[in-house]
């Protein structure tokens, strides 16, 4: 059988070809990053992938791992704009100290501070840049005081500029705009991690929530899945990212009889702390009406699934076995009861981006952009009904959002 991926490589090659040829790509040029180009042509990044190897093997472009994708021309690949270079390159005979701001709440309880994701994302950065030896670091808490700790940005920025560091790294977004006012980000460079990608003209490392949404949907496909209901109450970047997602792998799949539904799709809610379980609960008996074995809930995170999970409860239906339920964050309460989750890929973050501030400050380019996909965490709440194996086949065979991350979902 062939499939209309390799028909969608094979065009956009020739697409990319011709804006070679012509001049409009000019030798030397750096190619947007591979999810720009996706978006472009409105395909997955795996084809993107596909087609740039063919133009690499046609000397067409040059791939560098640690500074892009080229167009071939008659100067070496070091021979880049001055834009593509960062400014401020390392002495290095001496340290170079990178700080890193983020906030911390400072629990007495060991347990609860292990839940907090800027916790995750530090220690994958500090691990990391303690690799480097030319490297050191230093972190400053966003939040002051013992028993209620406040937000104290200007404080924060006070402490970290009053030392000398070369390089910055943000693990919270409320600070970016404040310290873009103090700091020259060509002088020094400042590489942001974010839950959420914010879209500033500084360096930026976040997770990928339309992979994230994407990925649900590929999931329940392989467990059997057919019929999807989205619960999506919420009005937020993360949210439309989700669903922008689920709504791309539905478009992709080649499995005829997959339908998704929205329920409750067009609300004003603002998510908080206290309403995410209480919507889901509140929503559970209409949502769960219908449901059936071989039917899924995609829920917006997992706040709101737990919440369903337990009006569930209450009308003694059973997931997993009644119906199907997916959602995303990985908290750990949905570990505790079960539910299957998208875990946000944290400590790969912090290392994407200490990674990326190493590269830096040695005089590499590095991209504006980069977004890491989540993975599955499955478990009891999408127990495989036994799909037949035709339509594994069909789905397996579906071009995945992220190379590779289909073949490790069980």
């Amino acid at each position: 059988m062939t499939y209309t991926t390799q028909h969608h490589y094979h065009r956009i090659a020739n697409v990319m070809r011709d804006k070679i040829i012509s001049g409009e790509w000019q030798p030397c040029m750096m190619l947007p990053g591979r999810r720009a180009l996706a978006q472009t042509f409105k395909v997955a990044i795996n084809t993107i992938e596909r087609a740039v190897i063919l133009l690499v093997s046609e000397g067409l472009l040059q791939a560098d791992d640690r500074r892009g994708t080229f167009v071939t021309g008659g100067t070496d690949l070091s021979d880049l704009p001055s834009s593509l270079q960062p400014a401020p390159v390392i002495d290095r005979t001496r340290q170079a100290t990178i700080g890193i701001l983020g906030a911390l709440y400072p629990y007495g309880d060991s347990a609860a501070f292990e839940t907090q994701w800027t916790n995750h994302i530090l220690r994958g950065c500090e691990q990391t840049l303690s690799e480097y030896t030319e490297m050191t670091h230093n972190f400053v808490n966003l939040l002051q005081g013992e028993q209620w700790p406040e937000f104290s940005i200007e404080h924060a920025l006070d402490v970290l500029l009053s030392q000398t560091v070369d390089g910055i790294i943000l693990m919270n977004e409320a600070v970016i705009t404040p310290l873009l006012a103090r700091v020259d980000p060509t002088r020094i460079p400042v590489i942001t991690v974010n839950m959420t990608p914010m879209h500033f003209t500084i360096h930026e490392v976040s997770a990928d929530d339309v992979a994230a949404g994407y990925l649900a949907v590929q999931h329940l496909i392989l467990r059997g899945y057919r019929r999807i209901t989205t619960f999506f109450p919420f009005d937020a970047d993360w949210a439309n990212a989700r669903l922008s997602g689920i709504s791309e792998a539905i478009h992709r799949t080649q499995v005829p009889d997959c339908i998704v539904t929205p329920f409750l799709s067009s609300t004003s809610l603002e998510p908080t702390f206290e309403n995410q379980d209480t919507v889901g609960y509140t929503y559970a008996p209409a949502l769960l009406e219908t449901m059936a074995p071989g039917d899924a809930i995609i829920a917006a995170n997992d706040s709101v699934a737990v919440g369903i999970l337990r009006g569930a409860h209450e009308l003694g239906r059973v997931p997993g076995r009644d119906f199907g339920l997916i959602s995303f964050d990985d908290y750990p309460h949905s570990r505790l009861q079960g539910i299957t989750s998208l875990h946000p890929p944290l400590e790969a973050m912090g290392r994407e981006a200490a990674r990326m501030m190493v590269r830096a400050l040695r005089g590499e380019a590095i991209p504006l952009h980069v977004s890491l996909a989540p993975y599955i965490m499955a478990r009891t709440s999408t127990l495989r009904i036994n799909p037949s194996e035709e339509s594994i086949t069909i789905a397996q065979a579906t071009e995945p959002h992220m190379a590779g991350t289909i073949n490790n979902l069980f």
